[in-house]
């Protein structure tokens, strides 16, 4: 899914929105898994892009896009932001040539926080950097394939 959604609501009425018209994967049943990207090459994105996922009973967003020689990842809850805070997350990529590994590791934000915020991801946001440079060593057919494990502070 590219750009944004202009769905309002209760937190209810969003998650409910949520499951239905944007998560387009199974449940994710481990906190380890990885997913592939579509990477544009397009330095300055003014368009990000953003999948929903369903993680053990919990929605998330990944978003990521491209601006100033970095790709920006971050990923957020859908909840409030109290919980949004209980989960961490890390992020990493291998290049194709198996030598190369680059890794992140954030803590998450709540979806609710950017509701009237920016489109683009920007540096004041909380979310990772990769290096172009490296991310292109990474690319398989326009795709980039992160590994990501999220981290539950309060279990």
């Amino acid at each position: 899914m590219m750009g944004c959604c202009e769905f309002a609501g209760q937190l209810g009425e969003i998650l409910q929105h949520v499951t239905v018209q944007h998560i387009q994967h199974p449940e994710i049943t481990v906190y380890k898994f990885s997913t592939t990207l579509r990477f544009n090459k397009t330095y300055d994105s003014e368009i990000y892009n953003q999948m929903a996922f369903r993680i053990l009973g919990d929605i998330f967003f990944l978003r990521w896009n491209t601006q100033n020689e970095f790709l920006y990842l971050t990923l957020l809850f859908v909840g409030e932001k109290e919980v949004a805070s209980e989960f961490v997350y890390e992020a990493s990529l291998h290049s194709l040539d198996g030598v190369g590994r680059m890794s992140a590791r954030q803590q998450c934000r709540s979806y609710l926080e950017l509701i009237d915020d920016q489109v683009l991801i920007k540096k004041r946001e909380l979310c990772m950097a990769f290096p172009l440079s490296f991310v292109e060593q990474c690319v398989k057919e326009s795709q980039v394939r992160f590994i990501i494990e999220l981290f539950n502070d309060s279990t």
